[in-house]
């Protein structure tokens, strides 16, 4: 039914995370809001996966503004744990019967200290990742411990993903 040939396309259309949202229920709406953009474009049957990510601490942090969002995150983080929830949308372009869900793990950061929090933003990593890190990248050195997805947290649950894609549409990876 479908090829493992891919195509990444942009989504259209401006994010809004209401910051004092449920987490779930905003990723899951800013997930579907992409997919269905992808799939108003899609001139060829494809399987639409659309993700997003957000941390959450109290409120939902997403990708900060400037250097002073970042660091304000770091802090705040610092020393404790937060979520991370990525929602995502798994779609027939034909069909257009979106099926959305979302996973979630925890975080734990060490105790920051300042100079390490300089160094990073200093990086510039910060500025395009929810909750001003990536685990994948340098941020690993402020994680202390993970509860549960690591992908999840990387921001693409991959293995629950390709679970629901072949209970879904009969759709393997490999």
């Amino acid at each position: 039914m479908f090829t493992r040939d891919f195509e990444i396309m942009e989504a259209t259309g401006e994010e809004r995370l209401d910051p004092l949202g449920d987490p779930s229920v905003e990723v899951m709406t800013a997930a579907l809001s992409k997919g269905l953009s992808v799939g108003k474009r899609l001139d060829k049957r494809g399987l639409i996966l659309a993700a997003d990510t957000v941390v959450f601490h109290g409120s939902i942090l997403g990708k900060p503004s400037d250097q002073e969002e970042a660091e304000r995150m770091l802090k705040a983080l610092s020393g404790r744990w937060h979520q991370v929830f990525t929602g995502y949308l798994l779609m027939d372009s034909e069909e257009k019967f979106p099926y959305v869900n979302y996973a979630v793990s925890e975080v734990k950061f060490y105790e920051l200290p300042q100079e390490l929090i300089a160094w990073y933003l200093k990086t510039g990593e910060p500025l395009d990742k929810a909750g001003a890190y990536g685990i994948q990248g340098r941020g690993a050195l402020l994680v202390e411990k993970i509860k549960g997805d690591y992908y999840n947290i990387m921001g693409l649950p991959i293995g629950r993903i390709h679970q629901d894609m072949m209970r879904r549409f009969n759709f393997k990876f490999f």
